[in-house]
C-alpha cells in the first residue's frame, strides 16, 4: 500500500463528533466485561467485511451492515458479540470507503455520484457513537474497542481483502 494511501485509509477515527460523543454519554449500566474473545470477534467481523466487500463491492457490504444494525443493533438491549461483529464492519468498510473516495477527485466523486471521504466517516461515528450511548458502553470501553477494530480488525482486513500486498 503506498503511503498517499495509507494516509487516506487510516483517518483518525476519535476525531471530532466521533470523540465528543464517545465522551458523552454515560456509563451507568454496562456493568460487565466481554465474555468473549473480543480480538477473535473483531478479526472474524473484519475478515467477513472484507470477502462481502470484494465479491459485492463497498455498496454491498453497507446492505450487509445495514441489515446487521437492523437485525442485531436495533433489537439489542446491551452490547453483545453481534452488536460488537456490526460496529466493527460499520468501521472498517466505512474507513476503507471514504480512502477510496478521498483517492478521487471531488470532479470525479461528483460525476459518479459518491459523497466526499468527511461525510461518509462523520455518518459512520455518529452511528457508532450513537450505539455505544445507547447501550451505555463507557468511553473507557468504548475507546479500547475502537482501538482494537484499528489494530487487530484493519490488520485482518486487509489480508484478507488485498492479500496479494
Amino acid at each position: 500500500m503506498s503511503s498517499l494511501t495509507r494516509r487516506h485509509f487510516f483517518p483518525c477515527l476519535l476525531s471530532g463528533v466521533f470523540t465528543a460523543s464517545l465522551l458523552a454519554f454515560s456509563p451507568q449500566g454496562f456493568g460487565q466485561e466481554a465474555t468473549w474473545d473480543r480480538a477473535q470477534n473483531i478479526t472474524d467481523a473484519a475478515v467477513a467485511i472484507a470477502v462481502i466487500q470484494k465479491e459485492k463491492g463497498s455498496r454491498g457490504a453497507f446492505e450487509v451492515i445495514k441489515t446487521c444494525y437492523e437485525t442485531a443493533i436495533e433489537p439489542a438491549e446491551s452490547y453483545t458479540q453481534g452488536v460488537e461483529r456490526c460496529l466493527t464492519q460499520d468501521i472498517i468498510n466505512s474507513r476503507m470507503t471514504a480512502a477510496f473516495y478521498g483517492s478521487l477527485s471531488a470532479e470525479a466523486r461528483e460525476r459518479n455520484g459518491v459523497p466526499a471521504p468527511e461525510t461518509i466517516t462523520d455518518a459512520m461515528g455518529k452511528r457508532v457513537s450513537a450505539t455505544f450511548a445507547r447501550l451505555e458502553v463507557p468511553p473507557a470501553t468504548a475507546r479500547e474497542i475502537v482501538t482494537v477494530i484499528n489494530g487487530e480488525g484493519e490488520t485482518a482486513f486487509r489480508k484478507a481483502r488485498f492479500p496479494q500486498q
